[in-house]
């Protein structure tokens, strides 16, 4: 009763408010670029781009460029010597460092404004979930980064997910499992074996949050790899082995609906969602998935309605700009348009100016617009991932899709891939390394079924396989278990952090191979 009250005020107070700039989305995001102009217009940088003489999108894009994070860095570095106002016009509170999917980790400082801002944000996107799917009578199972993995000068630095949880509100703290002690926690085994613990002994897990990835990481091994050690726990109480004996099947697996009966929400972000959301379902049984789109450096949009794929942009924070989907960082100069002047079913290139004084930033994500009224876009991964052999544009998503209307034709399961396109003698194709949850019985077949299923989502391929300028694809089963073999090993050189790491999607053949330690075999 008390939590069905809570779901009512936090609609109203938060999400009622922000449904009337999505009625209005040119009216939002003109107040909003006004307010970001003279929040930071005595900063070096303002008075440098004359925010001052700025009062519309025409004049903003006269006098801002485009940015990279190489340009905005050397105004970054000189917060953190301590020149302050270059960059932000107050004070910085904690340094977020990003995952590094894109090349070396970026540092983002944030303010006691850009906290307040993701605060709130991080509030709506629990009151949009709770409003499709009610789960605030329970606690959230999470798997995040570090909230402070080292310092810089006087400041702490850390990773996004494990701040949210870690400085959130009093409501995500309330809610939250594990402790926060567990986010900081470096040892790989330690810190899954730690979260699994307290999750076990939590008999009323209603969400799991956290990137898409690892929650699948974490949720498997308490599935198929945690029994063993469980039930000879001595920190578990008799009611936890009672409940851990009733949820044990014939296969010496845990069954997770049987564990936690109110599981009703997974949030999702990080990844591309077509390839995951079987193996959230197989997982989890009927659980809603709440897509939340963000970075390190904001949070772009969350899911407001259930029967829309994607998410609503954050009109009343975040100032969008898009152009032309291409590869490679965008030119200073690039032709951009408003939000207002995008078109359904089109690929753009999205740039942001956010509340972390972020002008005219180059986010290399590819967004499309699957909604106009409302307002609602998908991401369709990073713009390196787009594959471009021979004119067929290629994303992340299309590759997704493909192998999800595969999995379901020929009743299998994909875990995770990679793709490492191949240009030789004979020709080019896609060679995908894959990893299967449940192989499919003919190999051969399931790789003619993904040819077709990606001829059928992306018509230039199938007008490239077509000319035959590009040969069939080709499948390359990866052994269970590689994938996480490659999170931990990232996790032993410190080249990453748990809850960070991301295997990345397009590679060359022998990274691989090398990566993935294969032993090929190639599908006829």
């Amino acid at each position: 009763m008390i939590w069905s009250l809570a779901s009512k005020i936090l609609y109203r107070m938060k999400l009622k408010p922000f449904l009337k700039t999505v009625e209005d989305p040119v009216a939002a995001q003109e107040q909003r670029l006004l307010e970001l102009l003279r929040y930071a217009e005595g900063t070096t940088y303002g008075k440098r781009h004359r925010f001052s003489d700025i009062g519309c999108y025409e004049e903003f894009v006269d006098h801002i460029p485009i940015n990279q994070y190489s340009d905005l860095q050397p105004y970054i570095q000189q917060e953190l010597e301590g020149i302050n106002n270059s960059l932000y016009p107050e004070p910085i509170q904690v340094v977020l460092s990003t995952s590094g999917s894109t090349g070396k980790p970026k540092l983002i400082p944030q303010t006691a404004t850009c906290l307040k801002s993701l605060k709130r944000l991080r509030i709506m996107s629990f009151a949009a979930a709770a409003n499709i799917r009610p789960f605030l009578h329970g606690k959230i199972l999470v798997m995040v980064a570090p909230a402070v993995y080292t310092k810089i000068g006087e400041w702490d630095v850390g990773y996004g997910t494990g701040q949210a949880m870690k400085g959130g509100s009093r409501l995500i703290k309330s809610k939250v499992v594990p402790s926060p002690d567990v986010f900081d926690i470096k040892d790989w085994e330690l810190k899954f074996r730690e979260t699994i613990r307290q999750g076990i002994n939590t008999p009323k897990v209603t969400a799991c949050g956290g990137i898409t990835s690892f929650i699948l990481a974490l949720l498997r091994r308490i599935k198929y790899e945690s029994i063993d050690w469980l039930k000879n726990d001595p920190t578990l109480s008799s009611k936890t082995q009672h409940r851990l004996q009733a949820a044990l099947t014939d296969e010496n697996t845990l069954d997770l609906r049987a564990l936690w009966p109110k599981l009703s929400v997974i949030f999702h972000g990080g990844v591309v969602r077509d390839l995951y959301e079987p193996m959230i379902c197989d997982l989890a049984g009927d659980v809603h998935i709440h897509e939340v789109y963000a970075g390190t450096e904001a949070c772009y949009g969350i899911q407001l309605y259930e029967d829309l794929a994607g998410v609503v942009p954050m009109l009343d924070d975040i100032v969008f700009e898009f152009a032309s989907m291409q590869k490679g960082p965008l030119p200073p100069d690039v032709e951009t348009i408003p939000l207002i002047e995008v078109k359904k079913n089109t690929p753009y290139r999205i740039i942001v100016s956010t509340p972390s004084t972020l002008w005219r930033y180059d986010l290399h994500d590819v967004v499309m617009f699957s909604s106009l009224n409302p307002l609602t876009l998908q991401c369709l991964g990073k713009s390196t991932n787009i594959l471009n052999l021979s004119g067929e544009k290629v994303s992340e998503q299309h590759i997704s899709a493909a192998l999800t209307i595969t999995s379901e034709e020929q009743d299998a399961l994909v875990r995770d891939f990679v793709v490492a396109p191949q240009v030789g003698s004979t020709g080019a194709c896609y060679h995908l390394f894959v990893e299967f949850s449940r192989a499919p019985h003919d190999l051969q077949g399931f790789t003619k079924g993904f040819d077709s299923a990606l001829q059928a989502v992306n018509r230039l391929y199938w007008e490239v396989r077509t000319a035959s300028t590009i040969s069939p694809a080709v499948i390359h089963p990866v052994p269970s278990g590689r994938f996480d073999d490659y999170e931990f090993n990232k996790l032993q050189s410190q080249q990453c952090t748990i809850g960070q790491t991301k295997m990345p999607r397009i590679t060359t053949f022998d990274q691989a191979q090398e990566q993935l330690l294969i032993v090929t075999a190639t599908a006829a």
